[in-house]
C-alpha cells in the first residue's frame, strides 16, 4: 500500500504547488510575515488541546487515568500518539497503538485497549457536535455561496454516518465481530480462538462503559469539546495576528472547515494540499483575502510538523524509559 500513499502525497503535493502558485508566493511570504516572533507562543498553544484531549482519555480510562504521575504521561502519550496519527494516511488511527505501548505496565492492557476504542468513538462524537454546531450558527448567520453550503453539508453528512456506525457497531460487540469477519476470510481458527477470550472482554469493558459511566461519558466529551473550542479561540488568533482580523463565528466557520479537511482527506498524508485549496475556497467565499486563507493554512502546517518531530521524540524517549524500567 506504500505506493498508493505515495500516489496520494504526489497528487497532494501538485495540488499544493498549483495553489501557492495561483496565488503568488510573494502574496503568501507578506501574509505569514505578519505573525513575526509571534509564531513559537502560539506554537505552544497545541500543546493546551492535547493536554485537554488527554483529560478526556483520563475520564474514560477512570481510576488507571487518575493515578500519580498519569496526568503527564497521558499528555505526553496523545502527543506521540497524534504525531504518528497525523503523519500516517491511516484516518487518523494509527497512532493510537503507540498510545496504548507508553501505558504499557502501568495499565492493564485489556483496559488500555478498551480505553483507546471508546475515547476515539468519543471524539468522534465531540468533533460531530462541533462540526454540528459551527456549520448550523456559519450557515444561518453568513452568507455563503451554494456550492459553499452544499460541500459542507455532505461532508458533515458523510462524517455522521461514520460516527453512527462506530456506535453500532461497539454496542454488537466491535471486536468480536473483527474476529467473525477474519474467520470468514479464512484466518486460521487457532488464531481467532486464541484472541477470542480478550476480546470478549474488551467488548464487555466497552459495553460496560456506555451503560454504567455516563457521568466520565459527559466529562470525557466535555474535554474533547474544549480542546476544539481552543482550536477555534487559536484560529482567530492566529488570524488577528497574521493582520486579518476576524470574528468569532468566521473563527468557528473556518476551524470547522479545517476540521473537516482532516477528516475528508485523512488518505492524504498530512492532508497535503487539500488544506490548502480547501482554506483558499474558504477565504474567497467569505469575501477574504485568499492568500491570507493559504498562509493561514501552511503556518498550521509548520506548527503541526514541528509537533510531528516534538511527539516522535517524546515518544522514542517514552519508550527507552519503560524498557528501562522494565530491565
Amino acid at each position: 500500500m506504500k505506493w498508493v500513499n505515495r500516489i496520494f502525497f504526489a497528487v497532494g503535493l501538485a495540488c499544493l504547488v498549483g495553489t501557492v502558485a495561483a496565488v503568488g508566493p510573494g502574496t503568501i511570504a507578506d501574509a505569514a510575515v505578519h505573525l513575526g516572533a509571534w509564531f513559537w507562543p502560539l506554537a505552544a498553544v497545541n500543546l493546551l488541546w492535547y493536554a485537554a484531549d488527554a483529560r478526556g482519555w483520563a475520564r474514560v480510562l477512570g481510576p488507571s487515568g487518575r493515578s500519580p504521575g498519569m496526568a503527564g504521561r497521558l499528555i505526553w502519550a496523545t502527543v506521540a500518539g497524534e504525531a504518528v496519527n497525523n503523519a500516517t494516511p491511516l484516518m487518523n488511527l494509527g497512532g493510537e497503538p503507540v498510545k496504548g505501548l507508553l501505558l504499557r505496565g502501568r495499565v492493564p492492557a485489556d483496559t488500555v485497549v478498551a480505553s483507546l476504542v471508546v475515547d476515539n468513538t468519543i471524539r468522534y462524537l465531540a468533533t460531530f457536535v462541533f462540526l454540528a454546531i459551527g456549520l448550523g450558527l456559519s450557515l444561518g448567520m453568513l452568507d455563503l455561496e451554494p456550492r459553499v453550503r452544499g460541500g459542507l453539508a455532505v461532508a458533515f453528512a458523510a462524517i455522521a454516518v461514520l460516527v453512527g456506525l462506530a456506535f453500532g457497531l461497539q454496542a454488537r460487540g466491535l471486536l468480536g465481530r473483527a474476529l467473525d469477519l477474519g474467520r470468514r476470510l479464512g484466518i486460521r481458527p487457532g488464531a481467532i480462538e486464541r484472541h477470542r477470550p480478550a476480546a470478549d472482554r474488551i467488548d464487555a469493558a466497552i459495553g460496560g462503559f456506555y451503560r454504567g459511566r455516563r457521568v466520565d461519558f459527559a466529562a470525557s466529551m466535555a474535554w474533547h469539546l474544549a480542546s476544539r473550542s481552543i482550536a477555534t479561540v487559536d484560529a482567530a488568533v492566529l488570524l488577528t495576528l497574521m493582520g486579518c482580523p476576524v470574528g468569532i463565528l468566521q473563527a468557528l466557520l473556518i476551524q470547522t472547515v479545517s476540521v473537516l479537511l482532516n477528516l475528508v482527506f485523512a488518505f492524504i498524508p498530512l492532508q497535503i494540499g487539500a488544506a490548502e485549496g480547501g482554506h483558499l475556497v474558504l477565504f474567497q467565499a467569505l469575501g477574504m483575502d485568499p492568500a491570507t486563507g493559504v498562509a493561514f493554512s501552511l503556518v498550521r502546517r509548520v506548527r503541526g510538523l514541528l509537533w510531528i518531530g516534538v511527539g516522535l521524540l517524546v515518544g522514542m524517549a517514552m519508550s527507552r524509559g519503560r524498557a528501562a524500567d522494565a530491565a
